[in-house]
């Protein structure tokens, strides 16, 4: 009986101990984090505009990582297709970073960010059926931060495209926010 659950325990932990393997925890480039938007409120003009890219980017880069992870491991089917809807998303959005940050200041953004930053340390901790609620918990946050930034981007730039694309970023925030918490409070996660 011992044996089996030993067993058990070690065989729901590989695929969260590989979690850890695939996204790396490291060190933020300078001016890159947004759990904070302080440094960014002191900005304006086309420097808020090269430090909120390289911030997004960072952002987009992590929150597709979650759910890259998410969509690996989870068994909810909700989950999964909404990870997978957000993982395409986040890339979208920094293919056209990418592009309007080259065409700015003629070099690469991703220079300045690192591959992930998750630290999937609580995941990794959380017990194998509590998994796709801690996903939950996390990717809330990585949203609100998304959301956050964005709002203040249309209060401090004049940048249309950037402007149009914090536009989307706040509005597939709110709908996959409402989504997550409808999640967690145990109804569909979609209204019909």
């Amino acid at each position: 009986m011992r044996t089996a659950l030993l067993l058990t325990v070690i065989m729901c932990s590989v695929p969260l101990m590989a979690i850890c393997e695939e996204c790396q925890v490291g060190t933020r480039p300078p001016g890159s984090d947004l759990r904070s938007l302080s440094s960014l409120n002191k900005l304006s003009g086309v420097e808020f505009d090269l430090r909120y890219m390289i911030s997004m980017y960072q952002l987009h880069s992590d929150t597709q990582a979650l759910a890259e992870v998410e969509v690996k491991y989870t068994m909810d089917t909700g989950l999964r297709q909404l990870s997978d809807n957000i993982r395409h998303e986040q890339y979208d959005l920094n293919k056209k970073l990418e592009l309007w940050y080259s065409q700015m200041t003629g070099r690469q953004i991703n220079e300045y960010c690192a591959n992930s930053n998750v630290d999937f340390r609580r995941l990794m901790q959380a017990n194998i059926r509590h998994f796709d609620a801690e996903f939950v918990d996390v990717m809330l946050d990585y949203l609100q931060r998304a959301k956050d930034a964005s709002l203040l981007l249309l209060t401090k730039s004049s940048n249309p495209d950037l402007r149009s694309q914090a536009s989307i970023v706040i509005k597939t925030s709110n709908k996959e926010i409402t989504a997550m918490q409808r999640w967690k409070n145990n109804q569909p996660m979609f209204e019909s």
